[in-house]
């Protein structure tokens, strides 16, 4: 009977931001009519905080932290009939839903590694999951789930602007100079190419070299551990075009999603170094929004039927 019947969640987009709407269809597909009391989707927050420093105090004793928690479980009724003769035909049929997300909610990430002396694995999640109850039955006869990627809404400017100061030797006059920076993307996905276009105006005489460094900054902050720290992601020197300079760098795979939580803060930062011949180097500092997608098993539906029910669209409110 259950190769009969598939449950299918479906999203129309891949990436949230928070309080933004979630739109979304239940597909149930079955070959032979069945018996459904209810229709029951619930979105889940979870989040699981399991950190420890690599050596031990004076003591002996490891310093360490772990909290396993459901920050929220709201569940919606997409559909309920108290009549146990009213079958579901065979069919395809679809129950579409609608939901906003929180203001408060935060990018969903998993923070994995060694970040200098301290062995990290951090999870936000958010996770949508239907079952189907049978008249009768009380565990659900069918499940599906699907996870939700939510990113923060953090710096998205392509284009930025720097201005400087540069003085004379004897410091005896002062002239301003502007840096013009322009990346390739708004919003980098890891394993993405990082393309930094570097332009001046009149100034390119006084440059001696110009490098980039990326970090990933990561701060903690539980009853029990308390620690920023600061990991490599990826770094080069730039090159000479005929506008100015270049910086092409390829953001590891690995690097997780930049997150903003109450007890935990993951920031992307790009340091850029700008060497000069006569003078101080001059150094900027640029937030850079990664996300890294989450890893789907993809679904093969084979169960060919014809179209069913359209229900009406459900509207949720999160309290």
């Amino acid at each position: 009977m259950e190769d009969d019947t598939v449950l299918k969640i479906s999203l129309d987009k891949s990436l949230y931001g928070p309080g933004e709407f979630v739109t979304g269809t239940v597909s149930l597909k079955t070959r032979t009519p069945i018996s459904m009391n209810k229709l029951i989707l619930t979105l889940t927050k979870q989040r699981m905080i399991d950190v420890c420093k690599m050596e031990p105090d004076a003591a002996g004793n490891k310093q360490k932290y772990r909290d396993d928690s459901t920050i929220y479980k709201h569940e919606f009724v997409l559909y309920k009939t108290a009549d146990s003769t009213n079958e579901i035909s065979s069919g395809c049929h679809t129950f579409p839903f609608k939901f906003s997300l929180k203001s408060s909610d935060n990018s969903s990430t998993d923070i994995k590694g060694i970040y200098f002396d301290y062995l990290v694995n951090i999870q936000n999640s958010y996770k949508l999951s239907c079952d189907l109850y049978l008249f009768g039955a009380y565990e659900p006869m069918y499940e599906a789930s699907k996870p939700i990627q939510v990113s923060d809404n953090l710096e998205k400017e392509k284009e930025f602007k720097v201005d400087v100061e540069m003085s004379s030797i004897m410091c005896l006059y002062y002239k301003s100079y502007s840096l013009f920076f322009k990346l390739n993307k708004e919003l980098f996905f890891s394993g993405d190419q990082l393309v930094l276009e570097i332009g001046f105006q009149n100034m390119g005489k006084h440059i001696k070299n110009i490098d980039c460094n990326i970090y990933e900054i990561l701060s903690v902050s539980t009853p029990e551990i308390n620690f920023i720290r600061t990991r490599y992601i990826v770094g080069g020197d730039a090159h000479r075009t005929n506008n100015g300079y270049c910086v092409e760098l390829r953001i590891p795979s690995s690097t997780p999603t930049s997150v903003s939580e109450t007890e935990f803060n993951l920031k992307t930062v790009m340091f850029i170094t700008i060497t000069m011949h006569k003078s101080s180097p001059i150094r900027v500092k640029k937030y850079l929004q990664v996300v890294k997608k989450n890893l789907e098993i993809p679904h093969f539906d084979h169960l060919n039927v014809l179209d069913g029910e359209v229900f009406e669209e459900k509207v949720f409110i999160l309290n």
